[in-house]
This record gives structure tokens, C-alpha cells and sequence, in this order.
């Protein structure tokens, strides 16, 4: 038996849009363009994204650009840490995609998604985190055919 199948997923996007020191109360200016970034990196900075959404989410797809000053950085979910370990450093500049199966569940309504900045690559010049872009994605059909 030979089985193929077909997904289709919709998803919600958006870029970050707020900034916190590692304090979490201490706001930091945000530099959009291309990318958006801190202005001033610093380990433990937390890049803030929001999203209103409908509870079925499960997957974090994310796109930054790697380079010589990024850090390592944690995803937490509304306050709850749901994955780590992010290295965002590359020696040469890059656009980096990745997607994220959630660990911790997406409530109906309004999501804050943040990224912590958690230490540094070795080789790495910085605490920096170039992100493009954060959708939250949700499978709305999987056809299966025999």
C-alpha cells in the first residue's frame, strides 16, 4: 500500500513589536526594516510578537537572517518557556527558515510569542536577533489517498 497526503495549512503573520530589557520591565527601542532588531543588543533582551488567535495552532514558522553578531535565543509561549537553544549565528549572512512543533498550547484569543536572548555562539560578536518574520500555522485538511 502506497499512502500519499496532502496538508494545507493556513497561518497568521506578523513582525515584532516591542522590546524589553532583561528585566522585563525596561523598554528598549526596536529597529524595523528588512528586519527588525534591537537597537542596542543585549543578553537576556526579549523580543515581544503578538497574535490573536483561534486556539488550534501548533507550529511556529520563523525566518531571520543569521550573521556574525547574533545570539542564541529561547521561544516562550505566554510567559512559558516552550523550546531552546536557537542559535542564530552564521559567519556569513544568511536567511534562515525554520519551523517549530509547540509545546506549549495556543489559547483562543490574544498570544504573546517571545524570544529571549540566552547567551551567544562562541564565534559570535553579539546578542543580536534579526527576525524577517513569525507566522503561527494551523492545519485546516490532511487528505490521505491509498
Amino acid at each position: 500500500m502506497i499512502e500519499n497526503s496532502i496538508e494545507s495549512f493556513l497561518s497568521r503573520y506578523t513582525v515584532p513589536s516591542r522590546l524589553y530589557a532583561s528585566n522585563g520591565t525596561t523598554l528598549k527601542k526596536i529597529n524595523h526594516g528588512f528586519v527588525t532588531y534591537q537597537a542596542s543588543n543585549a543578553n537576556g533582551d526579549r523580543i515581544q510578537t503578538f497574535f490573536m488567535c483561534n486556539g488550534t495552532e501548533t507550529t511556529l514558522a520563523l525566518t531571520t537572517r543569521p550573521r556574525l553578531g547574533n545570539g542564541i535565543f529561547d521561544l516562550y509561549v505566554n510567559g512559558v518557556l516552550d523550546s531552546s537553544g536557537y542559535d542564530d549565528y552564521a559567519a556569513v549572512t544568511i536567511t534562515k527558515h525554520i519551523e517549530i512543533t509547540l509545546t506549549e498550547s495556543i489559547k483562543k484569543g490574544l498570544n504573546l510569542i517571545e524570544f529571549r536572548m540566552n547567551g551567544k555562539n562562541g564565534a559570535s560578536s553579539g546578542y543580536l536577533c534579526n527576525v524577517v518574520g513569525v507566522a503561527l500555522k494551523w492545519l485546516i485538511m490532511k487528505l490521505c489517498m491509498y
